[in-house]
């Protein structure tokens, strides 16, 4: 569906947008985002699959001259874990607004991203749930489960997360971080939670943060923070930054 620049305005009444084969595959969006005009909100909509994970589904793409808002969105937790593609892309210089959704992996490349509630369910070592490419993110309340790197910042970009509850179900690799700063910026208060059978099946991260600096690569072990519930840890904050970011308008 190609959303043009007229619309403003698209209220789903919380139906359900059932997913078909033909998109399931990664390679065209549900919905299209692009141009300019008057902000644009997308709001109270399920995306279905007859009740089947999927491997690939790419619900937005949006590289847009105008702010874009997503609320109340959700995919029922649909999506594979070895799913590949992003649910959601953006790019453009209009901003983005994440409100109390829970779909798939998010992709950013030089946007300005504000979130609030934001819920990925979907998990790998390969590929990070959130990956700020360039752009200035900012989340308020952040969770996930499953496995893999949450939030992975590349190419200089800017992130903030406060507020994130992880809660992996699937065991974690040894060197696979949670949050991962690769030669950017990030700010990030969060904790991780466990119970009592999740060390026997390595379900927690072992390693908590990584941050890479030119060539040296440094980390945070679970060994080195204040433990929470059984393996899980308390990250009060942390703080790694290359540039000073400028105020956006």
């Amino acid at each position: 569906i190609y959303i043009p620049e007229k619309i403003r305005t698209i209220v789903g009444a919380n139906c359900k947008i059932r997913i078909g084969a033909a998109l399931c595959e990664g390679k065209q969006p549900v919905f299209r985002v692009q141009g300019g005009g008057e902000p644009l909100v997308i709001e109270n909509f399920w995306f279905r699959r007859n009740d089947v994970r999927i491997n690939n589904v790419w619900y937005f793409d949006i590289d847009a001259d105008r702010d874009v808002k997503l609320r109340n969105l959700s995919d029922h937790n649909i999506l594979d874990d070895n799913a590949s593609s992003p649910a959601v892309t953006a790019a453009g210089q209009g901003g983005l607004y994440l409100e109390d959704v829970a779909f798939g992996r998010v992709r950013i490349r030089q946007k300005n991203v504000w979130a609030r509630q934001l819920n990925i369910e979907v998990g790998s070592d390969d590929y990070p749930m959130v990956e700020n490419d360039g752009g200035r993110l900012w989340i308020l309340g952040f969770k996930m489960e499953r496995k893999g790197v949450c939030i992975r910042t590349v190419g200089g970009g800017f992130t903030e997360l406060l507020g994130g509850f992880l809660y992996p179900t699937k065991a974690i690799s040894e060197e696979v971080p949670a949050v991962w700063n690769d030669n950017s910026n990030v700010t990030a208060v969060f904790c991780s939670n466990s119970n009592a059978t999740d060390q026997a099946a390595d379900k927690y991260y072992k390693t908590v943060v990584t941050e890479r600096r030119g060539g040296e690569t440094r980390s945070l072990r679970r060994t080195d923070l204040p433990g929470r519930i059984n393996v899980g840890n308390t990250v009060a904050m942390y703080s790694g930054y290359a540039a000073v970011p400028e105020a956006v308008g």
